[in-house]
């Protein structure tokens, strides 16, 4: 082997092949040269191997190991909160004596795109007095993910703005946070992390995805984060629900996490050993309802995602962004939990010019909710009550509460691992346009007069003639749901 290597040949051209004292050198030379190549290539191949299991290895591990001997037992979530409104829940919120706070989106609402600007607001949020009270007494542990009004941006990605902006914007949500300048979550394309609580054998792992950093544009860009476009936030909710009512988002293949955040993320879970799991996604990951921005208008995302969590003990996915609260849950095979808690200043139903209409477009789009009415329009904020010493197996109980603290919504996710059985069904999306037309003609018109009534009278009476009128059906991917039924619903109901 030794003497088939090229520099090691020892027969000059033309040369009998006869080894000299000078060749038996060069011989001894050429062994140990290739020794060393040898050598230098299994090196190589270790630290490959090393490397690879190393990043592996630090991928799974949580940002913040916060498990000690004290454990876990309740903790409170909560997004949508505007600083120039009053903060009426933090009461409540401090009375439910919370050990960890979790941020699900929009923590502050910048209401411009300016970086300043939202940086001023960000410090705002964090010295409210409600809020800087619940943390006054040191035990709280704080930690979240943004939305696109704490990003500056309404409906905002990854197009909204260039990387090195996005960038200082991500800093200055993580200041917010108080996260340490040196953590290496500075040092990420995206706000995801991890944190796990609790003691050995019971263990929480809640895991944040940033649905905004790397998101791709809807398969209809939306309109809504340009602040120039009169009834920007309508028009993009009404492009939306074009886009899946015409089909275009079944093959789109956009994205809303990016490859480095999906590598992680699966490191997360396969390695996890905790006995519950709660994903916080700050837009709504099973939603049927086609107005609001959801992981629906991602189809491949979506199926991605589901399947990633099957077999992940204790699952929960918590959710904010559209201002009302709803419990999406079981009642066929292959879904996991997602309580969705939403306006904890505001919500549809308190609005002033549009609240009127709020349970008819809320309710109005109930495929996916644990049952028709499980849904609420009011101020709200949520909680996780853990009960490890529940038996056959624990329980996590998860609650969405009004002003008062008492619970509005509530359902129970056991231990147990979340499987799918069935392949990825998909909801239907019922449309009545002429209903429809109506709603939003009455909304738009509200906002802006004239310009709105040519909109909403396009959408009644155009649309129909060129798709055809009266009540379709789409069929979105969504999965199944599964056959356990929480208690307290069942007894609600």
């Amino acid at each position: 082997a030794v003497l088939s290597v090229p520099w090691c040949s020892l027969k000059p051209a033309g040369q009998p092949s006869q080894l000299s004292s000078t060749n038996t050198e060069r011989t001894g030379s050429c062994r140990k040269q290739t020794e060393r190549v040898m050598l230098l290539l299994v090196l190589c191949a270790t630290l490959v191997a090393v490397s690879g299991d190393t990043l592996e290895t630090s991928l799974a591990l949580p940002d913040r190991d916060l498990t000690s001997d004290q454990g876990i037992e309740r903790i409170a979530f909560g997004s949508c909160s505007n600083t120039r409104r009053v903060q009426k829940l933090w009461p409540a919120i401090s009375n439910t004596k919370p050990q960890a706070w979790l941020w699900t989106g929009d923590a502050v609402y910048a209401n411009t795109t300016d970086l300043d600007g939202l940086k001023t607001v960000l410090v705002e949020g964090a010295n409210l007095p409600g809020y800087k009270n619940l943390l006054s007494k040191g035990e709280v542990i704080v930690d979240g993910v943004w939305d696109d009004h704490d990003l500056g941006f309404n409906d905002g990605g990854a197009s909204s703005t260039d990387a090195a902006d996005m960038a200082l914007r991500r800093h200055a949500f993580l200041d917010f946070l108080g996260v340490p300048k040196d953590s290496p979550r500075r040092e990420r394309k995206g706000l995801w992390s991890s944190m796990v609580l609790g003691n050995p054998g019971r263990k929480v792992k809640v895991i944040f995805l940033d649905t905004r950093s790397q998101r791709s544009d809807h398969v209809v860009p939306s309109v809504g984060q340009k602040r120039w476009v009169p009834l920007a936030p309508v028009l993009g909710a009404a492009s939306r629900w074009l886009a899946a009512f015409a089909g275009l988002e079944r093959s789109y293949k956009g994205q809303i996490l990016g490859s480095d955040q999906w590598a992680w993320l699966e490191a997360q879970l396969r390695d996890s050993d905790a006995k519950f799991h709660v994903v916080v996604s700050s837009i709504q990951v099973l939603t049927s309802n086609p107005l609001f921005e959801s992981w629906s208008h991602f189809p491949a995302e979506q199926k991605r995602l589901i399947s990633l969590l099957q077999g992940t003990p204790g699952t929960v996915l918590l959710s904010g962004d559209v201002h009302h609260a709803e419990v999406i849950g079981p009642g066929g095979q292959g879904v996991p939990w997602e309580v969705t808690s939403s306006g904890m200043t505001h919500t549809c139903g308190t609005s002033r010019i549009y609240g009127w209409v709020c349970n008819r477009l809320v309710g109005a789009f109930s495929e996916h909710l644990h049952t028709p009415t499980s849904y609420n329009v009011s101020l709200n904020f949520g909680t996780l009550q853990f009960d490890f010493e529940k038996r056959p197996v624990a329980e996590m109980v998860v609650s969405v509460r009004a002003e008062d603290g008492s619970a509005m919504l509530e359902t129970t996710v056991p231990s147990l691992p979340f499987e799918s059985t069935a392949a990825l069904e998909r909801a239907t999306f019922r449309f009545s346009w002429m209903t429809w037309g109506i709603v939003l003609c009455a909304i738009t018109v509200l906002f802006s007069g004239v310009t709105s009534m040519v909109v909403s009278v396009f959408m009644v009476g155009l649309v129909p003639m060129m798709m055809g009128a009266g009540t379709s059906t789409r069929k979105h991917d969504r999965p199944g749901t599964s056959a356990l039924r929480s208690p307290a619903v069942a007894k609600r109901d």
